[in-house]
């Protein structure tokens, strides 16, 4: 009886304080994408492809990468919380 509170108690405390971030590729090439310069989502995201990956809440820096030309890299500080996903869309212009 007590394991199973306390794997309730962990379970609890990991669900707060983590923000969602939700990248959204809308260009014509793959990304790769990081925050706070570590490697974000589970992979490679495909043209007008979508991940989504959790951090603490905070100030970090988004960064997106062009995977078959790192000269083309775009980034940004965000203030991240809890309350709702944060959606971060890369397009071209």
């Amino acid at each position: 009886m007590i394991l199973i509170l306390v794997l309730l108690a962990s379970t609890l405390l990991l669900a707060f304080g983590q923000a969602r971030v939700d990248f959204i590729n809308h260009t014509s090439s793959t990304l790769r994408f990081s925050i706070d310069g570590n490697p974000a989502c589970a992979g490679d995201v495909i043209p007008n492809g979508t991940c989504t990956d959790y951090t603490k809440v905070g100030t970090h820096t988004l960064r997106a990468v062009d995977v078959n030309d790192s000269r083309f890299s775009v980034s940004s500080t965000h203030d991240l919380d809890d309350s709702e996903p944060y959606r971060w869309i890369v397009s071209e212009e």
